[in-house]
């Protein structure tokens, strides 16, 4: 797959990474709403050690989860852009929210899985062809496996 870039709403921090993402993602959790001010976010989850980032950022962390571990939120300090998160619930992970992509990144990474569905919007269909977890997956559930 080509590379991907993108960068925040302000220009004053670009990401960058030339791998192909494990999995895309939907996920529903009220985190994730409120963070984004919407009824859920889309991510590609890559290896974090992939991921280049140009420009400052600032990292919020939450102990909201579903897991109950660390989640860090990595935005600009300019705009308020969230760009990607990480987590104690999968080290050395990135999940880059796809809004943030240039070109065709909102269309090109089609997402797999959707989790935290029992928290999901009542008025929002599942997208056609992902598998649903009401919470997270199971932990044997690997990125091959979906």
């Amino acid at each position: 797959m080509a590379p991907a870039a993108g960068s925040c709403s302000c220009g004053a921090v670009k990401i960058t990474f030339d791998t192909t993402p494990e999995v895309t993602v939907i996920c529903h959790c009220t985190q994730c709403q409120k963070m984004t001010s919407g009824p859920f976010t889309t991510s590609v989850i890559i290896e974090l050690d992939k991921l280049k980032v140009d420009g400052e950022t600032k990292t919020y962390t939450s102990m909201k989860t579903g897991s109950g571990l660390p989640s860090y939120s990595h935005f600009c300090p300019v705009c308020g852009t969230m760009l990607y998160g990480t987590g104690d619930w999968s080290p050395g992970k990135a999940a880059v929210r796809t809004g943030v992509l240039d070109g065709d990144g909102l269309s090109r990474y089609v997402p797999s899985v959707e989790i935290n569905a029992e928290s999901k919007a009542k008025w929002l269909a599942s997208q056609e062809g992902t598998m649903v977890f009401q919470k997270k997956p199971p932990a044997a559930l690997t990125p091959r496996d979906i």
